[in-house]
């Protein structure tokens, strides 16, 4: 009886000690596979460019030429000031006398001086032939005085009046009633002559004398 209770115990050990070996077996296998698998690298790559994604229908491009039909440039400089006021403006020629209707008579007509009213010797003879038709006739005489174009034309209208004045007096000394004087000016309305020259002004400061 104690043999074969011996015998039990002798493979129920040796039973524990196959399972308890197999189990370890297993173990150390399970680790070498774990250590012999090659470690993955995660590695992103990035993918090639795939020229079939460019869009192919794109309307090409076209290059815009520059516009021809442009203006020259214009030169804004001052310029160089030509001859003349010193103040860039070009110097203009004088222009020869002009008339813009007819002179009046030598006889009907006195001149003055630049800027003066005052009655010039050779204006006697003229007052007299006008002071002698007047008394004749027993009419009126009309006296329109006129300046040259330089001056104001307010300026110029009272310096006519001065000289229509001036040629009134002269009348009424050599005996012309000055109920029978009438005076006017036009200043440089009326010029006779328009250049711009001496020889033209002289001609436009004047009285001419119209016997009514």
């Amino acid at each position: 009886m104690f043999k074969k209770n011996t015998a039990i115990y002798l493979l129920v050990l040796l039973g524990v000690v196959t399972l308890t070996q197999c189990s370890k077996d297993a173990e150390v296998e399970a680790q070498v596979d774990q250590t012999e698998q090659p470690k993955e690298e995660a590695s992103v790559d990035a993918p090639p460019a795939d020229a079939s994604a460019i869009p192919s229908d794109l309307p090409p491009v076209e290059a815009v030429a520059a516009p021809t039909d442009l203006a020259p440039p214009v030169d804004v400089g001052m310029g160089t000031p030509d001859a003349g006021d010193g103040s860039g403006t070009p110097a203009v020629a004088a222009e020869p006398a002009e008339s813009t209707g007819s002179p009046a008579s030598s006889e009907n007509v006195v001149y003055f001086e630049f800027d003066s009213f005052g009655l010039k010797s050779d204006a006697q003879g003229v007052l007299k032939g006008i002071a002698e038709k007047v008394k004749a006739s027993g009419g009126n005489v009309r006296l329109e005085g006129h300046c040259d174009q330089r001056g104001s034309s307010e300026y110029n209208l009272a310096l006519g009046e001065r000289r229509a004045k001036a040629a009134k007096d002269g009348l009424i000394k050599l005996g012309v009633p000055a109920g029978s004087i009438k005076t006017i000016s036009y200043g440089k309305e009326k010029p006779i002559a328009t250049g711009n020259d001496e020889e033209s002004w002289a001609q436009n400061r004047r009285v001419e004398f119209i016997v009514q």
